[in-house]
């Protein structure tokens, strides 16, 4: 379970900038395929819901002033100024990995635009990973510096995450556990600062350390 006010955060978040098809319309600039969060990219499972809810735990967890400010607005998924509220850097700080990230890692790229040192974590190479012509050259760069290639289920994973460093605020999954039979906590938990959180997505499940 989130905490109160990080669930209460979220909701609002839920609130104001998701769409009737369960999209965030506003976040097209960030995901570096050109396309809502949200929106299921070529490769079907990724940039899913269970995206939006990555986004909006890290969002929740930063208690960003304008994350607060987000939350007590008015605003609607299709009046929200994306680029202006990611110019706040709210998740400036925040140190994030996303194991499993998939080949259309558009958590991780939301999260980087809002300011966060943001890790991916697949078995995946950064090479693979889609992405629009528009993306940034500068933005892959990154992306591919900020990668790491391995399997999370080889006896070598723990110790390969642990070179990412153990200080982390958040890390976040999706399918592994239930599809891939990665043991996430016994990966992540090592790799948390006290009272960070693992967030498993696609089961809405927190794990405080």
């Amino acid at each position: 379970m989130l905490d109160k006010e990080v669930q209460r955060l979220y909701d609002a978040l839920h609130d104001r900038l998701v769409d009737y098809e369960n999209m965030i319309p506003g976040f097209s600039d960030f995901t570096g395929i050109g396309k809502p969060m949200g929106e299921q990219g070529t490769f079907g499972i990724y940039n899913t819901i269970n995206t939006v809810s990555q986004i909006f735990v890290a969002l929740s967890l930063s208690s960003h002033p304008a994350v607060i400010e987000l939350a007590e607005s008015k605003i609607d998924p299709y009046s929200f100024e994306a680029k202006e509220f990611a110019e706040k850097k709210p998740l400036q700080g925040m140190k994030i990995a996303d194991l499993g990230c998939g080949q259309t890692p558009s958590f991780a790229r939301c999260a980087r635009y809002f300011g966060a040192d943001a890790y991916t974590v697949d078995i995946f190479e950064a090479s693979e990973f889609e992405h629009s012509a528009s993306f940034p050259e500068s933005m892959r760069r990154l992306e591919a510096e900020k990668h790491l290639n391995v399997d999370l289920n080889d006896d070598k994973a723990a110790e390969r995450l642990t070179s990412l460093g153990t200080d982390f605020d958040l890390i976040t999954a999706t399918h592994l556990s239930m599809y891939f039979q990665v043991d996430v906590e016994g990966l992540a938990i090592p790799l948390l600062k006290p009272k960070g959180l693992i967030y498993l997505a696609d089961s809405n499940i927190a794990i405080k350390k």
